[in-house]
């Protein structure tokens, strides 16, 4: 489990390996000013460098609203768990 904050908001980020592609998990905080409609994206370090920015979503599609869970499948490529030292979320 990774987590950042981001303004007043704390979004946390689990990264599950499915078949050659990552399932993205976020869990954006419940306070009424948590959540935003700005694209956001991670980008993932690790032994390899990094994955450069990876984007998740809009919140205006309804995405990354206070309290709630959002999953995204995503592809990040040449990255085991193991390999993955940390991850910067940015909007």
């Amino acid at each position: 489990m990774f987590h950042d904050i981001v303004e007043h908001s704390v979004i946390f980020i689990f990264l599950l390996p499915i078949e050659g592609r990552w399932k993205v998990t976020t869990r954006t905080n419940a306070l009424p000013s948590a959540g935003t409609q700005a694209q956001v994206t991670i980008t993932v370090y690790g032994t390899k460098g990094n994955s450069g920015p990876v984007t998740l979503g809009h919140g205006d599609g309804g995405n990354f609203q206070p309290g709630q869970v959002d999953d995204f499948s995503v592809s990040i490529r040449g990255y085991k768990s193991e390999a993955i030292q940390y991850i910067y979320i940015s909007l």
